[in-house]
């Protein structure tokens, strides 16, 4: 399952920019074991570095759900992606956990709040 958007022709160069997707920047940072020593998310106007291991997380969460919170109309705006740039070094686990943070929600209801479908990664290959 693919999510791709082309842009609709048009003569006005603004028109093809307004619908280009918002990106967020999210940083993991591995330590020298491995582990997630910070995670730094940039959406383009406000920037948070989350450190705490016991809530680090669930502030990933919060800051993605207010990125996405200026969208007044969720099916007329434009679609947001999250760019994850990731330390080698860093365990998986703690990828995936962060995927799953800024994917969505389950409410107390068991009901799922969607947040980011987008995903992508940067490529930290040295050639």
């Amino acid at each position: 399952d693919f999510n791709i958007k082309m842009p609709l022709a048009t003569n006005n160069p603004m028109d093809i920019e307004e619908q280009l997707p918002d990106v967020i920047y999210i940083e993991l940072k591995a330590a020298a074991d491995g582990s997630l020593l910070e995670i730094y998310a940039d959406n383009g106007i406000i920037d948070a570095t989350f450190s705490d291991p016991q809530t680090r997380f669930d502030e990933l969460t919060k800051f993605v759900e207010e990125s996405l919170a200026g969208e007044a109309d969720p099916s007329t705006a434009v679609e947001t992606e999250v760019e994850f740039d990731i330390y080698p070094e860093l365990k998986y686990k703690y990828t995936v956990k962060a995927i799953e943070s800024v994917s969505g929600t389950i409410n107390e209801d068991g009901t799922i709040n969607k947040l980011i479908e987008s995903i992508k990664f940067k490529d930290n290959s040295q050639g």
